[in-house]
């Protein structure tokens, strides 16, 4: 998960991705775009997917995300795939 990627970044590094507006408007717009065309395309939209996008669209997603995780929010397995990366490193690409 996303989270376990970023425990070994400095303090620093963590609060520059927390507070990163590109990130913000990335999430929200992967968000916006999927709820939009999913439907029409006559495909599921992954609720997990989304919600970790909608965290990650505004301030304190870290922490957002770590307290989801803790109180059993569905997440999905590799929140990097809520970056648009799609863990390749997992999958070996």
């Amino acid at each position: 998960m996303l989270l376990s990627k970023l425990e070994p970044l400095s303090d620093v590094a963590k609060r520059k991705l927390d507070r990163s507006p590109l990130i913000q408007q990335a999430m929200a717009d992967r968000a916006a775009r999927d709820a939009e065309l999913f439907p029409q395309m006559g495909l599921p939209i992954r609720d997990d997917i989304q919600t970790a996008r909608q965290i990650m669209s505004g301030p304190n997603w870290i922490d957002k995300l770590k307290k989801a995780r803790e109180a059993g929010v569905a997440l999905p397995g590799i929140a990097v795939g809520a970056f648009g990366m799609g863990g390749e490193e997992e999958q070996g690409y």
